[in-house]
């Protein structure tokens, strides 16, 4: 896909998903997911990053930006949708658009970069890293989040076969769709990584300080990495 294709794309599935939609939800499952995710974010900013420069990579509306314990901090997201959105809330904090994979930011700006489950939207993965790797300082922390698919979508499959629709989110996109049974895999993911799939991609570049399973090893829906730059 070309630039406009991919930003057709991305503002069509923004509206159609409505992550900012996802963050407030009530179902209990991701709420937990969610709150355990947070508190190990939390607890890593203030043990670390507390006064860092602090920049949200694919920030969407602002949802996790907000709750984030740290007082200098800026969010971008490519979605004119999201970000008009995040307008409207009236945060304190400043929210640019922008493509990741060209950020309008200068070499070894960054103490704390976030990536929170962007990377299997996007075209190039590899292109993204390398620009915040860029822009990450010599002492700063990365922090990674990615979708464990594969489960996710055994999981999808097992809430349609038993008909648990009502209790879980329209973002899971179980709904039918014109009398035939919706995609299983969410379309907006362009990519599904394994862990191994992210160790490979983040090692040339990334040491590991702590990796989780969220929201815990034995129910691993998402993949939490914490990592800092290989500079000298």
């Amino acid at each position: 896909m070309n630039e406009k294709q991919i930003r057709k794309f991305n503002e069509e599935m923004a509206r159609k998903y409505g992550p900012h939609k996802y963050h407030s939800t009530k179902n209990i499952f991701i709420k937990f997911a969610e709150s355990v995710k947070r508190k190990k974010i939390i607890k890593k900013l203030k043990n670390n990053q507390q006064n860092c420069l602090l920049l949200d990579v694919g920030c969407g509306a602002g949802d996790i930006l907000d709750s984030l314990p740290v007082r200098n901090k800026i969010g971008i997201d490519y979605s004119f949708y999201l970000l008009s959105i995040a307008k409207k809330r009236s945060y304190k904090f400043p929210i640019l658009q922008s493509n990741a994979e060209k950020l309008p930011f200068k070499d070894n700006q960054f103490n704390c970069i976030l990536l929170m489950d962007v990377l299997e939207h996007v075209a190039n993965p590899k292109k993204i890293l390398n620009e915040i790797y860029r822009i990450s300082a010599k002492d700063s922390m990365f922090i990674l989040n990615i979708p464990n698919d594969n489960l996710i979508n055994k999981c999808k499959k097992i809430i349609k076969k038993l008909n648990l629709h009502k209790y879980f989110v329209t973002e899971y996109h179980l709904e039918e769709n014109n009398g035939k049974n919706a995609n299983i895999n969410m379309d907006w993911h362009l990519h599904h990584f394994t862990k191994n799939d992210i160790v490979k991609l983040i090692s040339p570049k990334w040491h590991i300080i702590e990796n989780h399973s969220i929201p815990s090893k034995i129910a691993e829906f998402q993949m939490l990495f914490f990592l800092s730059p290989k500079k000298k």
